[in-house]
């Protein structure tokens, strides 16, 4: 469901797939798009990556100096 952090974290298409009703039909095409893409863990891996708690740390010392 397209809402609040997962928003954030999901590339619609890429990562994943978003839907932005909260209904049974929604996440059923929802699914069935998922089943049709071509998602790659590679993709999955790389925007992951952009969570580490490395990258974390990094960003939170950034903004301390």
């Amino acid at each position: 469901y397209a809402s609040g952090g997962v928003t954030e974290t999901v590339i619609d298409g890429t990562t994943g797939i978003l839907f932005d009703k909260l209904s049974v039909e929604s996440c059923v095409d929802a699914i069935k798009k998922l089943d049709k893409s071509n998602i790659k863990s590679v993709d999955c891996i790389t925007q992951a990556q952009k969570f580490s708690p490395s990258v974390f740390i990094q960003k939170i010392k950034s903004t301390i100096k």
